[in-house]
């Protein structure tokens, strides 16, 4: 549905349905052009960084790579999306390696066998460790400082 949104004409119900059109992915392959496309930002977002702390800016890092400053503009502004061997060359420029997590949006482990027994174990012993440090810092506090003596052994 293609209307103009700065219509005062159009309904509430309109635009609401135009926005949820324009929100709605066409096909499994729009979708996953959005998800590549938001990697490449998360990734994107290291690198800046990765720069600033180092203190390098595009035109350096352009030199390090050995690649154009006009590529690293269109990697920056989302107009190409960076590949594994860019990364890896960027990751050597600035002594750096990348971590990488995978976690499932649909499991639910709380089914499992054992898995709420665990659950429940890890929270006991992370409750008895702040329990215990809590004492070893009360300890340190109440406890009077000694002083040492200053001990000659005359021969």
């Amino acid at each position: 549905m293609n209307m103009n949104l700065n219509n005062p004409n159009n309904s509430t119900e309109q635009l609401l349905q135009s926005l949820s059109d324009a929100l709605t992915f066409k096909s499994d392959e729009d979708k996953r052009q959005f998800e590549a496309e938001m990697i490449n930002l998360d990734l994107m977002h290291l690198l800046q960084t990765a720069m600033e702390d180092k203190g390098i800016n595009k035109a350096q890092l352009a030199e390090d790579l050995n690649t154009s400053k006009s590529y690293i503009t269109q990697l920056f502004s989302a107009d190409k999306l960076l590949n594994l061997k860019f990364l890896a060359k960027a990751l050597h420029v600035f002594n750096a390696r990348l971590s990488v997590s995978l976690e499932y949006n649909d499991v639910d482990y709380s089914g499992l066998p054992g898995v709420d027994e665990y659950r429940n174990k890890y929270e006991t012993l992370r409750s008895q460790m702040r329990i215990v440090r809590e004492d070893e810092e009360d300890y340190k506090l109440s406890k009077p400082k000694q002083k040492q003596k200053d001990v000659s052994i005359a021969s």
